[in-house]
């Protein structure tokens, strides 16, 4: 995985509470900065935090290099070339999405409708790639246990 997890530091934990002690600056404190930066059109926009090591533009990059490992997927027989091409296409709209979505003033109706368009489209990670393979049962039950009465 080459991306980031969840665009906010979670609210009540430790990194949260002591935000400056791990290094986090935080964007959003309170229940209503939070809901509003989930309005915010961009995930950049909504990321809660950046840290002493890293701004919120070099958090969001490694976003940016999903084309050149979904590349990489092709060139190696992962996926077919109908697929690799189709979600080419599919990044390089969505490249030039966000950047008319930055530089826009508003999201006017227009921009929320490619905005709705692009985000029904599963072209960087399709859903059977979401899927746990399970072929029978593949937990170690001894070791679950032992973890979890720890």
């Amino acid at each position: 995985m080459i991306a980031p997890l969840a665009p906010f530091v979670d609210p009540g934990s430790r990194f949260f509470e002591e935000a400056e002690r791990f290094g986090y600056r935080l964007f959003y404190r309170t229940l209503a900065e939070h809901r509003q930066a989930m309005l915010m059109p961009t995930w950049k926009q909504r990321l809660n935090y950046e840290t002493k090591w890293m701004t919120r533009d070099e958090i969001v990059r490694p976003l940016r290099r999903g084309p050149e490992a979904h590349r990489v997927e092709a060139d190696h027989g992962v996926i077919g070339a109908a697929e690799a091409g189709e979600t080419q296409r599919h990044i390089r709209e969505a490249k030039d999405l966000i950047r008319r979505m930055e530089e826009a003033p508003v999201i006017d109706d227009a921009l929320k409708t490619e905005i709705f368009r692009l985000n029904r489209l599963d072209f960087l990670c399709g859903k059977h790639e979401l899927r746990w393979p399970m072929n029978g049962w593949k937990l170690n039950l001894k070791n679950l246990l032992r973890l979890l009465f720890a």
